[in-house]
């Protein structure tokens, strides 16, 4: 029965897409549920999406650079923010933990014939990538 509920829902919000004035009852709480459910999977997709992407640029930097990867890798406005932050933190970790999921697009951007190909954009498109995903 739930299933068929669900389906049924899920029709009337297709209809409700090209028709907005069609809201039959229950449809309404039942796509702000369906809003909720994919912003709470979203949360916990993000920490998985962050540490693949934190291990791609890390690996990719210390090829590259060696051990003189913090230098030579990463743009000096992101070393700093990095260096406050892990001062000012009352956890302990190596600085590459206090990187944040926009430092390492800055550091792509920065360095992008690294990591046109292994962030997937593929060449031909631009370096700049918004945070919606678009690029410039």
């Amino acid at each position: 029965m739930a299933g068929q509920r669900s389906a049924a829902f899920h029709i009337m919000h297709e209809v409700h897409k090209a028709h907005p004035d069609f809201m039959p009852a229950g449809l309404a709480e039942w796509i702000e549920g369906l809003n909720e459910s994919g912003a709470t999977q979203a949360r916990q997709l993000m920490p998985e999406i962050q540490l693949a992407i934190r291990e791609i640029v890390l690996t990719t930097l210390r090829a590259e650079h060696g051990q003189e990867w913090w230098r030579e890798g990463v743009p000096r406005r992101i070393r700093v923010d990095v260096v406050q932050t892990q001062e000012a933190s009352e956890e302990a970790g190596e600085r590459e933990s206090f990187f944040d999921l926009l430092d390492y697009k800055h550091i792509a951007e920065d360095q992008w014939g690294l990591f046109d190909q292994s962030l997937g954009m593929g060449e031909g498109k631009s370096k700049k990538v918004g945070l919606s995903g678009s690029t410039s």
